[in-house]
């Protein structure tokens, strides 16, 4: 544990989930594959609809025709689903895509493992901090086991709330509470979502260096330091 700056006293601690608490990368990888595989078979698309390029292609698509997509990666797959279908001649209403994303998260998260030694971290955080999750990504904390651990899961949406590192889901977590912007921690792996977000919203901030699984993006990215940086998420039991 290294500090960059004082640590004031904090009541509340805030999660990233992907990259964080598990290893995401690998799980995600494996997800995108299946699931184009599953639309490829549901709608007997040609092969090559197979490959990630060609949905990947039309998720961008649906971002470059309304930039607010950025903020809510759900909705982004769910519009990109429909113009890639819609280039092979397939109409589908917004309910049938958004099943389909549901499907997607559910490949996603069936498959992430949340080591029972993080679980436990969690439960002895939370007998002195209060804890929410704040993440920009879509993981389903139910069906990875995390639903408990946490009083409020907060994700960005579509014109409501930005996301990281824009300050609106650390202010919105700070209005839950009705606390000051320092007595709110966030702990999270990425130099600028994580790191650059949670101290420009002038909260305090446990920068997991490169990650749970030592994947993430490394120190060259931060441009601003965190007040204290961590080499392993289990060292956050010295806060106890």
């Amino acid at each position: 544990m290294r500090f960059f700056r004082k640590l004031q006293k904090f009541e509340l601690m805030s999660f990233d989930l992907d990259d964080t608490l598990y290893d995401n990368n690998p799980v995600i990888a494996k997800a995108e594959v299946e699931f184009a595989n599953f639309l490829q078979e549901k709608y007997s698309l040609k092969n090559e609809c197979k490959a990630l390029s060609f949905w990947q292609h039309y998720k961008k698509e649906a971002i470059l025709q309304d930039e607010a997509l950025k903020d809510d990666v759900g909705l982004a797959r769910c519009l990109g689903i429909k113009l890639a279908l819609k280039s092979q001649n397939i109409l589908i209403d917004y309910e049938e895509s958004q099943s389909l994303v549901d499907t997607f998260i559910y490949m996603r998260s069936k498959n992430i493992y949340v080591s029972d030694k993080v679980k436990d971290l969690l439960k002895k955080l939370s007998l002195k901090y209060k804890l929410i999750a704040i993440s920009n990504g879509n993981v389903d904390i139910e069906i990875i086991g995390l639903k408990d651990y946490f009083m409020y899961d907060l994700r960005p949406c579509y014109k409501q709330n930005k996301r990281k590192p824009y300050n609106d889901l650390f202010k919105k977590a700070l209005d839950l509470f009705n606390l000051k912007p320092y007595e709110l921690l966030h702990v999270g792996d990425e130099p600028y979502t994580d790191v650059q977000g949670s101290i420009y919203a002038n909260c305090q901030c446990a920068y997991l260096k490169r990650g749970y699984a030592k994947t993430s993006s490394d120190i060259s990215y931060l441009k601003i330091l965190p007040t204290f940086e961590i080499d392993s998420i289990f060292e956050l039991e010295l806060l106890l």
